[in-house]
C-alpha cells in the first residue's frame, strides 16, 4: 500500500512540482494563471473546463510556489475557493512580509512580483529602507555597524522583553515591526544572499554569545514537531560555537551593516534602535547586560567595593 502511494505521488505530483519550478525559471514576465495555463496546455494538469476545478489548479500553483520559494506558508484548509490564502505565522501582527493574509483569484493575472506585494514585503532588495518617518529613515542612514554582544538572543530577551517566535517562511525572519514598501523582482544571486544572511543572522543572535547557544537549547524549536519534520541544520548552527558551515559565513565581533545585511538592514537596524532603547530595570538584568564592560565593570565594582566597606566599617563599630 505504501509503494502504491509512493507511486501515485511520483506520478501525480512531482511533474506538476518540477514543471512549476522550471516555469518560474523562465526570464520572462510571469502570472499564476500563466502557469496554470501552461500546465494545463501540457496535460499536466486536467481541468476539464470545469471552473472550480481550474480555481483549484490555480491554489495549487499558488502553493507550490510558496512550497519552493519558503517565501510563504499557503492556507489549504481554506473553505473560499478561489482565493489565494496564506498561513499567520506571527500571531496577527502585520509587519512589513505580512500585511495581509489573503488575495482574489482576480490576483492570479498580475505577474509574480506584484502578486507577492499583495502579501507585503516578502523579498527587500538590497538596502532597502522599510521606515517611512524620516527620523527612522535617518537612523537608518546613520546606522553603520553591529556589535555582537550588543545584539545577540540574550539580550533580546533578558533585557529587552523579545518574544522569539519560530517561523518556517524566510519573508518573516526577525520581523518586528509594520512597514511597507516597493519590491523589484529578485535575482537568483539576490535570493542565495539572502539565505546566506539568514544564516549569518542565526550565528549573530545565538551562535556567537554562550548564553545565546544556552537559551537557544532552552527554547525546544521543534517540542511540538514529529521527529522526521526537525531540522538537524538548526541546532548546529545555533547551538554550537564552533560551526562549519557548507555556505561561507564570515563571522566578526563587529559587523558591517550594509555590507553584512543588505537584504536584511531594515530589520537588523530596528532590532539595533529596540535593543538600545531598553535598559536595565532590575539587579538581575544589570548582571545580565554586559553591553557596556565598561560601565557593567564599573557598577558591580563600585557596589561589591561598597558593600565590603560596609561591612568592614560596621565590625569596626
Amino acid at each position: 500500500m505504501q509503494c502504491d502511494k509512493e507511486a501515485d505521488w511520483d506520478a501525480q505530483f512531482l511533474p506538476v512540482w518540477n514543471k512549476v519550478k522550471d516555469l518560474v525559471l523562465v526570464p520572462e514576465p510571469k502570472t499564476i494563471d500563466g502557469i496554470t495555463d501552461t500546465l494545463v496546455q501540457h496535460d499536466i494538469l486536467s481541468v476539464k473546463d470545469n471552473y472550480e476545478a481550474h480555481q483549484s489548479a490555480k491554489e495549487l500553483v499558488f502553493s507550490i510556489l510558496g512550497w519552493q520559494t519558503m517565501l510563504y506558508k499557503p492556507q489549504t484548509t481554506s473553505c473560499t475557493t478561489g482565493e489565494f490564502n496564506i498561513l499567520d505565522e506571527t500571531d496577527k501582527h502585520q509587519g512589513e512580509a505580512r500585511l495581509r493574509l489573503s488575495q482574489s483569484s482576480v490576483s492570479g493575472k498580475y505577474d509574480l512580483p506584484s502578486f507577492l506585494l499583495g502579501f507585503g514585503m516578502m523579498l527587500p532588495p538590497p538596502q532597502y529602507c522599510a521606515f517611512d518617518d524620516t527620523d527612522d529613515r535617518q537612523l537608518f542612514n546613520v546606522t553603520k555597524q553591529i556589535v555582537a554582544k550588543e545584539l545577540n538572543a540574550h539580550i533580546l530577551t533578558k533585557i529587552c522583553g523579545v518574544k522569539i517566535q519560530w517561523v518556517d517562511s524566510v519573508s518573516c525572519h526577525l520581523e518586528l515591526d509594520r512597514q511597507s514598501g516597493s519590491l523589484p523582482w529578485a535575482t537568483e544571486n539576490d535570493v542565495t544572499e539572502l539565505l546566506r544572511e539568514v544564516l549569518l543572522s542565526y550565528r549573530l543572535l545565538f551562535g556567537q554569545s554562550g548564553r545565546s547557544r544556552s537559551l537557544f537549547r532552552k527554547l525546544q524549536p521543534f517540542a511540538r514537531i514529529p521527529h522526521e519534520g526537525h531540522d538537524p541544520f538548526l541546532p548546529l548552527i545555533c547551538g554550537r560555537k564552533d560551526f562549519n558551515c557548507p555556505i561561507t559565513l564570515v563571522e566578526r565581533e563587529e559587523y558591517d551593516v550594509a555590507g553584512d545585511f543588505p537584504h536584511l538592514r531594515s530589520r537588523i537596524v530596528r532590532l539595533i534602535s529596540y535593543a538600545s532603547s531598553k535598559k536595565p530595570r532590575s539587579i538581575r538584568q544589570l548582571w545580565q547586560d554586559k553591553r557596556d564592560s565598561t560601565t557593567w565593570l564599573a557598577f558591580w565594582s563600585v557596589l561589591i567595593f561598597g558593600e565590603v566597606l560596609i561591612v568592614f566599617g560596621s565590625r569596626l563599630n
